[in-house]
């Protein structure tokens, strides 16, 4: 059925209904489905804070999505989502100096071609924070304005919170030689945008965007890390009230320079999706010898929150059931509250509407340091999938440390929605990796992206938890990784039609 207007408002009259019918106060009432109520927001685990389903990356037609970016925010929060985020991709619009995608009308159900290939620019960033500003509702909804730092080589980061908007065309992830690396030299970006965007563009702005490709210093993550430093109203622009998630990790073959670390906004990169739409990112690149990215992210330094996204492109935000969602232990259902709880890194990750997942070990919250464990660590985890699905078996998995991919630790068969937390212990020492991560997963059906070989975690992930890092508060020496270590494979195709190069 093709999805139009009309149908979307007459979406948006039935979630006003439902909102009508809701308490005042979130925290009042369980987690929402979008179907039926799921899990408590409360755990003895974690007395002070509450817990709510957030989705914080979104598209619209502001770049390659399908949906009217007016009706984003009202749409989540009729499906069950308690923060929301749109986060439409930038790419190359502050080449112009005008919104050269103007003529070209959106349809809901389609793409607009122009929108995707140079994505959010001025004015659609300040429609996005216009939008989130009228929704947010303190107590009851938190709308996030942000956008999608989008390099087709070195990776997209999601950026919330920031006064200002950046590019990769001006921060290293659009140049002659990344590009060049993927297969799309400056000559064939000439020709594309002359055959495809001809009636758009001026031949002066087809000579800018090209002279400002070639004229970048080399590609690398260190200038929009530098960005993050600069203050708002810097005459090089400036994100120093920004926070930043790694996305989709190792989908773009130079992986954030091989996750290459900075310890200037290390604080500040706060999350790493391992679920991306109904995708489980464990394992993704090992098939091409690549590192798990969670192994990779951590073992580089990072102490980065674990997040589920829908990264929706279609206009049914937030309603297609298995898609990833973040799990958000809050004080305050506010800005505010979101993002103190992403800066503590309480957070989890779950493709699942409804659950609930609190975990210590040795009584530290997740995403914690764990100063000096001696012998046994101990772990309670307090899961609950909802009423529905009290008494489903699972299985918890102690991830840690690899070469390549997790090791695994320990392995407990539990019971979810237990009266009482799930206890164990397991003899951990800070030599053999400074980080663990909790994996729970559905024994009774398999990984749809498992390993290349035989490993625990090839059964169906169900939920993750923010990591512990052991031995203190001290940051583990990072790794030196040279841009394109981690590149074993060329884009996909659908990477190099997402960037202009077919239509």
């Amino acid at each position: 059925m093709r999805i139009d207007r009309r149908t979307l408002l007459a979406g948006g009259l039935a979630a006003g209904a439902v909102l009508a019918l809701q308490p005042a106060q979130t925290f009042a009432q369980p987690l929402w489905t979008g179907r039926a109520a799921g899990a408590s927001r409360r755990s003895a685990l974690f007395p002070g804070v509450h817990l709510v389903h957030g989705d914080l990356h979104n598209h619209s037609h502001l770049s390659d999505g399908m949906g009217d970016p007016t009706q984003l925010y009202t749409t989540l929060r009729a499906a069950g989502i308690d923060v929301a985020a749109l986060t439409d991709h930038t790419v190359g619009a502050s080449a112009f100096d005008r919104d050269v995608c103007a003529p070209v009308p959106s349809t809901v159900g389609e793409r607009n071609p122009c929108r995707e290939l140079f994505g959010l620019g001025e004015d659609g960033w300040q429609l996005v924070r216009s939008l989130a500003d009228d929704a947010d509702a303190p107590a009851r909804y938190t709308a996030l304005s942000g956008f999608e730092w989008s390099s087709p080589y070195l990776g997209h980061m999601n950026v919330w919170f920031s006064e200002e908007w950046v590019d990769p065309l001006r921060t290293g992830g659009l140049t002659a030689d990344g590009l060049a690396s993927i297969g799309l030299p400056v000559e064939l970006l000439a020709v594309l945008l002359r055959t495809e965007f001809g009636a758009l563009l001026t031949e002066a702005e087809i000579a800018g965007f090209l002279a400002s490709v070639r004229d970048q210093e080399p590609a690398g993550m260190r200038r929009l890390y530098d960005w993050m430093l600069r203050r708002p109203g810097h005459a090089q622009g400036g994100g120093s009230d920004a926070l930043v998630g790694f996305n989709h990790p190792n989908r773009e073959p130079d992986v954030f320079d091989g996750f290459r670390y900075d310890e200037r906004v290390a604080d500040r990169v706060v999350s790493l999706e391992l679920f991306n739409r109904r995708d489980d990112y464990l394992f993704e690149g090992v098939r091409d010898g690549m590192a798990s990215p969670l192994v990779a992210c951590l073992n580089a330094g990072w102490r980065v929150g674990i997040i589920g996204v829908t990264d929706e492109h279609d206009p049914n935000w937030g309603s297609a059931a298995g898609k990833g969602r973040a799990g958000i232990w809050l004080r305050t259902l506010t800005r505010l509250g979101v993002r103190e709880a992403l800066l503590s890194r309480r957070l989890f990750a779950t493709r699942e509407a409804g659950l609930a997942l609190a975990a210590t070990a040795d009584g530290v919250p997740m995403g914690q340091p764990v100063p000096e464990p001696t012998g046994d660590v101990t772990f309670e985890v307090d899961l609950d999938l909802g009423p529905d699905l009290a008494g489903t078996p699972v299985t918890i998995q102690v991830l840690r440390p690899g070469p390549q991919v997790p090791a695994v630790a320990d392995i407990v068969s539990a019971t979810a929605g237990g009266p009482e937390p799930i206890r164990f212990s397991v003899p951990l020492d800070p030599a053999d990796g400074d980080w663990v991560v909790l994996r729970v997963s559905d024994p009774s059906h398999p990984n749809d992206a498992p390993a290349p070989f035989e490993h625990p975690c090839n059964d169906r992930g169900l939920a993750y938890s923010s990591p512990w890092w052991l031995g203190g508060a001290r940051r583990p020496a990072a790794a030196t990784v040279a841009r394109g270590a981690h590149r074993t494979r060329r884009m996909s195709a659908h990477d190099l039609a997402w960037w202009g190069h077919a239509h």
